[in-house]
């Protein structure tokens, strides 16, 4: 019998894939394994009011405070706030955001973040429609830990889900 006769037998080819399998399959676990990834959750709340403009000389109220107050907005205007997120020497950190409740239809960020060390997130509320719009914003962070880790985090930044 022949090596081409050998490999091409159907019952060579069926044990062969299996094997194949196997040996893709304990790689991919023995990676798995090895990846080390911080997480974390937070939410910020949310709220802010678009008014009518009353004249030339409209002033926007903004808070500065630790949630996401984006204070009195004019109609036609938009605010940003600005999230800072510092992830360490050479870390890098995936994050995705979400958010939630009546303001999400005036809210404008990026929902997937993939960064090294530190970035901010900016969060833009748009004055487009006059009322009162509350809810959350969430951040789940992912911090690679080590090289495994990091190859991790790519494929989920690169992922289409």
């Amino acid at each position: 019998m022949e090596i081409l006769d050998i490999l091409t037998s159907r019952r060579n080819e069926i044990t062969l894939a299996i094997l194949i399998v196997a040996v893709l399959t304990g790689s991919v676990m023995y990676a798995y394994t090895q990846m080390n990834i911080e997480s974390q959750s937070v939410t910020y709340p949310a709220n802010g009011t678009i008014v009518e403009p009353q004249g030339e000389n409209f002033t926007l109220g903004i808070d500065a405070g630790d949630d996401l107050n984006f204070g009195r907005v004019s109609r036609g205007a938009n605010v940003t706030k600005t999230i800072e997120i510092a992830a360490g020497n050479n870390t890098l950190t995936f994050i995705e955001v979400a958010s939630e409740g009546n303001i999400s239809d005036y809210l404008e960020f990026d929902e997937r973040n993939l960064f090294y060390n530190s970035t901010g997130l900016e969060l833009e509320l748009k004055g487009s429609s006059p009322g009162y719009y509350e809810g959350n914003v969430s951040l789940d962070i992912k911090t690679a830990q080590n090289w495994w880790g990091e190859k991790w985090l790519e494929q989920l930044y690169h992922s289409p889900f």
